[in-house]
């Protein structure tokens, strides 16, 4: 074998990626696969070329559409100096970039800053917060602070966001019920911003309370919000193939991974339950069996031992959380899960947190054309 190669992106296991920083056999020359994680996060010290393709896969949001997109496109100048910078960190290296000059000078200088590529509901929630406190502390102000209040306080950034962005960030926080008609904010949504989490699944875990079903909708939204619990399937445990090897495509390992999600969760069809399911499962073989007995569900369901355990983690301190603000006491923390085996509730409240993006499948209707006629027998 002349060469390894090996992938290097958030979904490879840490097992995985610890391979990259190996040094290969004798004879052998080790090919890197790697995404932007590559880009700052690590240095691999045998790394002395480094191929550049000069795009990436970039979060946008269109304020008009209002929808988010994550799309492949250019990386800034800031950004290509960085991948440069990957290739000879500890001895003499080399970098070669996939596109021209004229390309280069093209490129931004520096990647925009999120506040003009993201919804801006959690800002202008925060935003809306910080004006009642300080409105709050001035006995003499007689009007109310609102949409006006928050755009003229955002129009001050280095680089502000546009003002139709803006409305409609607080025509959703007024559908949520965070702020008032005027624009001020609510006692829900200040809730709301005392909760660390986006305002649209900070909605979900007050009607989950109310629904009762909030443990099993506090570990989807942890599980949603962190890493991803599940990984792709290994060809072999301990091993690390490259991406070249039988039955090591991404697509088979999709479909793999596809295959266990369905086995934890038939008959449903569910991304949600699948991350609550699996949760679950961890949790019992850890109480039962102890740590071997969780590694082996880990193994079973192709699992991160370390992200489910954050998930645990998580969700526990959003429980402290919830009592810190009141929201609920240990003595309301039954009667706020009275529901939590029952897989509707859940999902109508999981529902209720994504709205507005939220959509029904629809049957394909199909016509069929019929000419009049007569058919020789």
């Amino acid at each position: 074998r002349r060469f390894l190669v090996l992938p290097c992106h958030s979904q490879v296991r840490p097992e995985q990626q610890r391979e990259i920083f190996k040094r290969p056999p004798k004879g052998v020359r080790k090919i890197i696969l790697a995404s932007n994680i590559a880009e700052t996060s690590i240095t691999i010290d045998d790394v002395t070329v480094v191929i550049d393709t000069g795009r990436a896969k970039e979060t946008s949001y269109d304020p008009y559409l209002k929808v988010g997109t994550l799309a492949t496109t250019f990386v800034s100048k800031a950004s290509a100096a960085q991948r440069a910078g990957r290739a000879g960190r500890t001895q003499a290296g080399t970098c070669y970039h996939l596109f021209s000059r004229s390309r280069h000078e093209q490129m931004e200088q520096f990647r925009a800053p999120e506040l003009l590529r993201s919804p801006l509901e959690d800002v202008c929630l925060h935003t809306a917060h910080l004006i009642a406190q300080r409105n709050g502390s001035n006995a003499n102000r007689r009007s109310s602070p609102g949409i006006d209040e928050i755009t003229d306080w955002l129009s001050q950034a280095p680089q502000p966001p546009e003002a139709v962005a803006v409305k409609n960030a607080v025509e959703l926080l007024k559908v949520l019920g965070a702020l008032t008609p005027a624009g001020v904010i609510s006692r829900l949504g200040v809730k709301f911003a005392n909760l660390p989490l986006p305002a649209t699944m900070a909605r979900s875990v007050v009607w989950a309370a109310l629904l009762g079903c909030l443990d099993p909708v506090l570990t989807i939204l942890c599980a949603s919000s962190g890493r991803d619990p599940f990984q792709l399937p290994q060809d072999a445990p301990g091993t690390a193939q490259g991406l070249g090897s039988r039955g090591s495509s991404w697509s088979a390992l999709s479909r793999q991974l596809f295959r266990l999600k369905r086995e934890l969760i038939a008959p449903m069809v569910s991304d949600h339950i699948a991350l609550l399911r699996a949760v679950e499962r961890y949790e019992e073989a850890k109480r039962s069996g102890g740590a071997a007995s969780a590694k082996r569900i880990c193994e079973r369901f192709s699992l991160n031992f370390r992200a489910v355990d954050s998930v645990i983690e998580m969700r526990n301190k959003m429980r402290h959380e919830l009592q810190q603000q009141r929201l609920l006491s240990p003595e309301t923390m039954a009667f706020a899960n009275r529901h939590s085996d029952k897989e509707a509730v859940v999902l109508a409240v999981i529902a209720a947190g994504v709205f507005p993006n939220v959509a029904a499948r629809r049957a394909v209707k199909k016509k069929i054309e019929v000419n009049g006629g007569r058919v020789d027998a």
